[in-house]
C-alpha cells in the first residue's frame, strides 16, 4: 500500500490552496470557511472528467466532493456511475453507500432510501455494511428510528458482530438510542 500523501496545489482567485488526501487547505493547510472550501472544490474538481475515472478513483472524487462541500458534483458523479455505467456488483458496493450519504448530505433522504433499497432488492451482492449503516441513518433522518435500528442490526451482523465495528455504526446506533430513549 502506497503511504505517499496525494498532494494538489490550487490557484483560485489569486490565492493558494492545496487538496491534501482529498481535503482543502489554505496556503496556511488550515481548512477554510465551508463556503469558501465548496468554491474552491468545486472549481478544481470540476476539471476532472469523473465519466473516465477507474472505479477506486471515481470513489476517491465522490468521496472528495463530499468531504469539501461539492454536493451538486458528487451527486452528478455518483448518478452518473449508477444509471450510466455497467458497473460489477463489487464496484457498486464501492459507489452506493458514498451516494446515499451524498443524498442525505442535500438533503435528499427519500431518494437516498429509495437507490439504497433498489440495489438491495436487485441482489444480496450489491449489500455491505456500509450501505446498510448509510440507510439506515437515512432512516434516522426520516424519523423511523425501529426500521434504522433493524437495519443496523443486519450491518452489525454482516460485519460479523463486534469484529471491525465502524464508527459510523457505532455513531447510527448512538443515534437511535437517543431518540428512542426519549420516547
Amino acid at each position: 500500500m502506497d503511504n505517499k500523501r496525494q498532494i494538489e496545489k490550487i490557484t483560485y482567485k489569486g490565492d493558494t490552496f492545496y487538496l491534501i488526501d482529498g481535503k482543502i487547505v489554505d496556503e496556511h493547510f488550515i481548512v477554510p470557511a465551508e463556503s469558501i472550501q465548496a468554491e474552491v472544490a468545486t472549481f478544481y474538481l470540476s476539471q476532472i472528467n469523473y465519466k473516465f475515472l477507474p472505479i477506486d478513483k471515481a470513489k476517491e472524487f465522490m468521496i472528495s466532493a463530499k468531504d469539501n462541500g461539492a454536493y451538486g458534483l458528487a451527486y452528478n458523479a455518483g448518478l452518473y456511475y449508477l444509471e450510466e455505467r455497467d458497473l460489477m456488483s463489487h464496484e457498486i458496493r464501492l459507489i452506493l453507500p458514498i451516494f446515499i450519504s451524498i443524498c442525505r448530505k442535500m438533503g435528499k433522504i427519500d431518494q437516498a432510501i429509495e437507490y439504497a433499497e433498489k440495489y438491495i432488492a436487485k441482489s444480496s451482492a450489491y449489500s455491505s455494511p456500509a450501505l446498510f449503516t448509510s440507510l439506515a441513518a437515512a432512516y434516522c433522518d426520516k424519523g423511523e428510528y425501529v426500521k434504522a435500528r433493524t437495519i443496523c442490526n443486519r450491518a452489525y451482523a454482516m460485519q460479523g458482530g463486534g469484529v471491525g465495528f465502524t464508527n459510523e455504526l457505532s455513531l447510527v446506533y448512538k443515534r437511535i438510542e437517543k431518540a428512542l430513549e426519549g420516547r
